[in-house]
């Protein structure tokens, strides 16, 4: 998965993907972001009060689009 397709998977698993800033903007306060970086890493965080939280590097956009959904889906159970 990468994140031209990760919307339409938070779609079906029933998650808002308007919680989910994926380089529409430089940064997004109060929601998750998926940024490319200059480096050609990318970086999964959740905005908030201006501040980045809980940073996670990835060296390629698809492990960063599969460990953004498993923080989105982490604990949710099936029929929930």
């Amino acid at each position: 998965m990468n994140a031209v397709m990760l919307p339409a998977k938070l779609k079906e698993l029933g998650l808002d993907p308007g919680f989910v800033n994926i380089g529409e903007r430089a940064y997004c306060d109060e929601c998750f972001n998926l940024l490319s970086r200059e480096d050609g890493k990318w970086e999964v965080f959740y905005g908030e009060h201006g501040q980045k939280t809980n940073v996670r590097i990835f060296e390629t956009e698809e492990k960063a689009a599969e460990a953004l959904l498993e923080i989105l889906t982490r604990g949710r159970k099936k029929g929930r």
